[in-house]
């Protein structure tokens, strides 16, 4: 314990030791399961769990550990409501997600990308968390069609509530893996159109370590790399989503083979004008050049001079800054 500490908090930090010592577990650092197990086995009022969170999370902020309290395991269990308010943003969710488009370009991509935003947004996650996800924090989970987030060293599955409005989190995140890794193997936009279309084939897949979602501008292009998209228009995405004003993007059709065949052909362009050439340009372009070649040879003198006049300044800086000292 750090020095200052209260006795009650010492007190909440002894029995939170000692019982984690007799599950056979260490209480520093914690694992965010480890305690949220802890509060369902001790149970108490609402106040008395939340002081008992802060005094672990105050503990390993001390030691220089990352404080469990802030998993979303234990803010279920320090929370009563926030199951019921998960699920019922799990049913506006799965409404939304039903009624993204799934067709067209570039609307499909934002469609695939705003919908795994969506699912992840009901395991309860932050959106800074859900933010820095990686493609290998995500794993399908579950006979429902769930998926796994591994944050922080726990596991967060996705509602069950999606499977009730026929939303397959596991498809979702499928569909949006297939376009990272094309992004990741050809990036550019015009292949992911490609694939998006069955111009394609599905590349190989994703490394784990890249950012799961990046930004994408309104052509559908996204950065080269592997940046994350920012918190911010995780949060804005989400919520334009479940307020029902999603974000509009404007479709932009292929043409079809019988567009194509109707299209007039390109007119042959106009012949480039022969240029007539000066017979004297050579004379005068060497003319140049010894006259430049003559005008330099004083340049090393006046560099010189330059020089010495700038030596000459820094003397006289040196000796007003001695004389103020």
């Amino acid at each position: 314990m750090r020095p200052g500490t209260t006795a009650r908090d010492r007190a909440v930090w002894g029995l939170y030791a000692d019982w984690c010592l007799a599950q056979g577990s260490v209480p520093l650092p914690s694992d965010p399961l480890l305690l949220a197990r802890f509060l369902g086995a001790n149970p108490a009022a609402a106040a008395t769990q939340r002081r008992r969170v802060s005094t672990v999370n105050a503990v390993h902020r001390a030691m220089g550990h990352a404080p469990p309290g802030r998993s979303e395991a234990v803010r279920r269990r320090l929370d009563d409501d926030r199951v019921t308010r998960l699920d019922r943003a799990a049913h506006a969710v799965a409404r939304a997600v039903t009624q993204l488009p799934q067709t067209g370009w570039p609307t499909e991509l934002f469609a695939r990308r705003d919908a795994v935003l969506l699912v992840l947004s009901t395991t309860g996650l932050r959106f800074e968390d859900i933010a820095q996800l990686q493609v290998g924090d995500v794993t399908p989970s579950g006979p429902d069609g769930g998926v796994s987030v591994q944050v922080g060293g726990e596991s967060i599955s996705t509602s069950t509530v999606l499977s009730v409005h026929g939303v397959s989190a596991r498809r979702v995140l499928d569909r949006w893996l297939a376009v990272r890794a094309v992004q990741h193997h050809r990036p550019s936009a015009r292949a992911v159109a490609a694939y998006l279309r069955g111009a394609h084939r599905d590349a190989p897949a994703a490394p784990a370590e890249l950012a799961l979602v990046t930004p994408l501008d309104r052509w559908g292009a996204h950065p080269l790399g592997s940046e994350p998209l920012r918190a911010a228009s995780v949060s804005a995405i989400v919520g334009a989503h479940l307020a029902g004003a999603p974000p509009r993007h404007k479709a932009i059709t292929a043409p079809t083979a019988a567009e194509r065949a109707d299209a007039p052909a390109p007119a042959d362009p106009e012949p480039e004008p022969i240029p007539t050439l000066d017979p004297d340009s050579y004379e005068r372009g060497a003319a140049a050049r010894r006259n430049a070649a003559q005008s330099l040879l004083d340049l090393p003198d006046v560099l010189d001079e330059v020089e010495d006049r700038a030596e000459k300044l820094m003397q006289n800086l040196l000796t007003l800054l001695d004389g103020s000292v």
